[in-house]
């Protein structure tokens, strides 16, 4: 919690009463919810540990939202602001495609590897490659 200078939780468990836990502005990120009693330990704080079978440690960057959460590496994390200007700009070749109105799977199938071709792209420059 606060107490712990946590700024929020990801867990690979079940939550409840996450509408409270959001009202105290503190995110919480669960793989589901759970109506019946929890019970809470604190074992440990500030120490490595693995949320969805991915290494979290001390002082990492990470991102949560509506669609979970992931891991910054530190060294890009300035880039991460236009790069997803730049992902969602090569989502927009399906989304495109999908709005043209003459939609075949082949068609489908070819805008999708465009796309991939792009994050491909993205994440070497990512990379520095």
């Amino acid at each position: 919690d606060k107490a712990y200078g946590a700024k929020g939780i990801i867990t690979s468990g079940a939550g409840r009463d996450l509408d409270q836990v959001e009202a105290l502005d503190f995110p919480a990120f669960t793989n589901g919810t759970n109506c019946a009693h929890g019970y809470c330990h604190t074992l440990q704080v500030n120490v490595p540990v693995t949320v969805g079978g991915i290494p979290i440690y001390p002082g990492d960057l990470l991102h949560g939202d509506l669609n979970g959460v992931t891991t910054i590496p530190t060294e890009i994390a300035s880039e991460i602001a236009d790069a997803c200007k730049d992902l969602m700009k090569a989502e927009d070749i399906v989304l495109d495609y999908l709005k043209s109105g003459n939609l075949t799977p082949e068609g489908l199938g070819e805008a999708r590897k465009e796309l991939g071709a792009e994050i491909a792209k993205l994440g070497k420059r990512l990379r520095g490659e």
